[in-house]
């Protein structure tokens, strides 16, 4: 880490913006310069001689991670904050600032009795320690508290205004559902990275993530946000010629137009938005790469089904949306966090559901089931969450795996069908969800089928074929589990590892490696287009036990067992997990 760079010029530089009100200016500053630290300070070096070193420089993070909240907080971050917030005042319950910025944070949030709580806890922790009383800043900040001070009141209300668009970014014609920790984490990524890539399976929501976020941090670029659209561009070669226009440049020389970009972006801080990427993924990286050594004040976000690979990179995967734990019985649904994404309890929801009406239906905690409603709002009035239906309407997002498109679609149908009629008909997903919509892409992204063979045309012949057999498994399974049922004719064994990664890069195949061995899954709407595609080969499996091909033989070795077609999902058969099998009549 060099502690000049963070100290002397990135910290400063952002202490001067906060101090002149720019917290716009100040975040992405105090941001950088934390983004420099990495671990213990001098931890290379004996202990008892840079002992006083590294608590100065120790005690300069502390500073500079406060000035950032402060940002945080001036630009209506409050959710965001609370739970870094919660673990420093763990670390460093003595601190007294990080309390006085926890207080109001909660006050933000709706939170005001627990913001009046903090400050009994304080004042009785220093009591107990040191046998002080709270400092001025808490005092203050307890006064404004009671008092209902006019710029809280401000600030609260700030947070529910949408962030005002920068460049040519599209005003959001929907409500954005959700998402407040992927937000969180993007803001962080641009605050220190120079390139942040979005990756997720088709229809999961990355291209409104990304333009959510810019749109959030284009304060914090002196010359904006721009944004290219690179989803209708079929020839690589008018790659620099669409990002250029995007930039606004109308340069006629003869010079090459990547030249005509790297010159204009020079100098200026500005964040460029690269939009469906995974077609032309070598081509983005390499203009990235130029563009990011010739511009230092240059972001970019990009989104794209496959990372692009570039130095530097740092990639979010895109989760589904938080899903209902459905129950056995009718008696309602709890929500649960979809395992990609990390619950926190001080993540409470600033859309336009508050915590309190969250706490009265579980249902609602759910991300997926508040987008199904609120799209069906508008495409089907008449519908409504019901005592009948509610077991219906938590079953249909989890069976649409919480992919937003897949219930945006869903929604469009509630104003012909009811909810278990969707549901009954779910087997023919494709079909079902081929609502009519606006052509906005020349690659028919309007319809569920469209996204997903999209991502099968993106796959070689080889991971085609991989993942046609995969899906005959309907719970997670490992890679020992895919040699032995996927290997066969068109897919040598030796070569199940590299296709199974592609199938993970292109963001097909979900991996866990939490464990001792990398667990993977499908979601149900993949799997189904795998059973569904032609089969590539003789040795293809189909998902019936007669035409398995000849890497089923090694099935024996693997603890899993053949779900019958009358109680496999989806009434086909295919290959499940014990756990998945057990007390299912029928299984052997």
């Amino acid at each position: 880490m060099s502690s000049q760079v963070f100290s002397a010029t990135l910290v400063r530089q952002g202490r001067t913006a906060l101090e002149e009100g720019a917290a716009a200016r100040a975040a992405p500053l105090l941001g950088e310069a934390l983004g420099l630290w990495r671990g213990d300070p001098l931890s290379d070096l004996p202990a008892h001689l840079v002992r006083g070193v590294v608590a100065a420089l120790d005690e300069q993070r502390l500073d500079a991670l406060e000035l950032r909240i402060d940002a945080d907080l001036a630009l209506g971050r409050a959710a965001d904050v609370l739970p870094e917030l919660r673990g420093l005042i763990a670390g460093y319950p003595l601190r007294e600032h990080f309390w006085a910025q926890r207080m109001p944070a909660l006050f933000h949030c709706g939170r005001q009795g627990e913001a009046l709580e903090s400050h009994r806890q304080v004042t009785a922790l220093l009591a107990d320690e040191l046998g002080v009383a709270p400092g001025a800043g808490l005092r203050q900040v307890h006064q404004r508290l009671l008092a209902a001070a006019p710029d809280l009141i401000e600030v609260r209300a700030a947070r529910m205004v949408p962030p005002s668009r920068g460049g040519d970014l599209p005003v959001e014609m929907t409500t954005f559902v959700g998402r407040e920790t992927q937000m969180a984490e993007v803001r962080r990524l641009l605050g220190s990275a120079r390139l942040v890539t979005l990756t997720g399976v088709g229809g999961v929501g990355r291209t409104r993530l990304a333009l959510r976020a810019a749109a959030e941090a284009a304060p914090s670029f002196a010359d904006g946000v721009r944004l290219a659209d690179l989803a209708p561009l079929s020839d690589a070669d008018l790659l620099d010629r669409v990002v250029s226009e995007a930039l606004g440049l109308r340069d006629q020389s003869a010079r090459p137009a990547a030249d005509g970009v790297a010159d204009h972006l020079r100098d200026r801080r500005l964040l460029l938005v690269l939009d469906n990427c995974e077609h032309l993924v070598e081509h983005v990286a390499g203009l990235v790469l130029r563009l990011a050594r010739a511009a230092p004040g240059l972001r970019v976000l990009a989104t794209s089904r496959q990372r692009l690979g570039t130095p530097g990179e740092h990639v979010l995967t895109v989760p589904s949306l938080t899903l209902p734990a459905v129950e056995g019985t009718t008696g309602g649904a709890t929500a649960r966090r979809n395992p990609a994404v990390e619950a926190s309890d001080d993540v409470a929801a600033t859309t336009g559901v508050s915590a309190a009406s969250d706490a009265d239906d579980p249902l609602l905690c759910s991300e997926a089931v508040r987008l199904l409603l609120d799209r069906s709002a508008a495409s089907a009035p008449a519908f409504r969450l019901t005592a009948r239906n509610r077991q219906a309407v938590a079953q249909l997002c989890v069976r649409l795996d919480g992919i937003p498109l897949a219930i945006e679609l869903a929604a469009v149908r509630l104003s012909a069908m009811t909810a278990e009629e969707i549901l009954e008909r779910l087997d023919d997903r494709f079909r079902l969800l081929s609502v009519p919509r606006p052509r906005t892409s020349a690659r028919g992204h309007h319809t569920l089928r469209g996204i997903v063979d999209w991502s099968y045309d993106l796959c070689t012949e080889g991971e085609r074929l991989l993942w046609n057999r995969l899906s005959v498994f309907s719970g997670g399974f490992d890679l020992q589990a895919a040699e032995a049922v996927c290997a066969g004719e068109g897919v040598p064994r030796e070569d199940v590892l590299d296709l199974l990664a592609g199938l993970v890069d292109k963001s097909i195949v979900a991996v866990n490696s939490s464990g001792d061995r990398a667990r993977y899954s499908l979601l149900e709407t993949i799997r189904q287009k795998g059973r569904d595609s032609p089969a590539a080969g003789p040795g293809a499996v189909t998902g019936d036990r007669g035409q398995l091909g000849t890497g089923l033989g090694a099935w024996r070795h693997w603890p899993g067992r053949w779900r019958p077609p009358a109680t496999a999902p989806g009434r086909r058969g295919c290959w499940a997990p014990p756990t998945a099998c057990a007390g299912t009549p029928g299984w052997r």
